[in-house]
């Protein structure tokens, strides 16, 4: 069983949470995040042709989910290791 806890979850904690539950995203149902272009993948902020209307800086990247969280040919260490 899961519950929702006072402090954050870590990349281990929520991937075993979607192993066990079956948890799909909308980021991995749609296809696509946003991101902070500051932390997307060179690839997707070139590739990137939409942002959020008044906070530029937040981009729609292909491919991102909690499992690529700057996008494709990203992973959670090297989120961890960038960030």
């Amino acid at each position: 069983a899961f519950r929702l806890g006072e402090t954050e979850v870590s990349n281990m904690q929520w991937s075993a949470f979607v192993n066990a539950s079956g948890y799909v995203t909308e980021a991995e149902r749609y296809g696509w995040s946003f991101v902070f272009e500051g932390h997307a993948t060179e690839r997707a902020s070139l590739e990137a042709t939409q942002s959020v209307l008044g906070a530029e800086w937040w981009i729609k990247v292909d491919g991102a989910d909690w499992l690529h969280p700057h996008g494709p040919g990203s992973n959670t260490l090297s989120a961890v290791l960038r960030d």
